[in-house]
């Protein structure tokens, strides 16, 4: 693992270890490449909303009026491949 900060922004890489866990067997399906986004949003509940508006499929999500418990993703198959984390900071 390895991490690359920039002001208030970093990119993180990360590689498996061994042939087990989510990371070896994305690497076994679709080979290298970017796995994962962040992104910091002002506020989540309003990203949300206006994701699910646009009917954007997300995992994770609480469904409206519910508490974001954790994390929010927006699915790779919306993205390109790329898994992409919202979060709130």
């Amino acid at each position: 693992m390895a991490f690359f900060r920039f002001d208030d922004s970093y990119i993180e890489l990360v590689s498996n270890i061994g042939d087990q866990g989510p990371i070896a067997k994305r690497l076994e399906s679709l080979g290298e490449g970017v796995h994962l986004v962040a992104m910091k949003v002002d506020n989540l509940e309003a990203t949300l909303n206006e994701l699910r508006e646009k009917g954007i499929r997300l995992v994770g999500d609480p469904g409206p009026g519910n508490p974001v418990k954790g994390q929010v993703f927006i699915h790779p198959s919306v993205t390109g491949g790329v898994l992409t984390q919202l979060v709130e900071r």
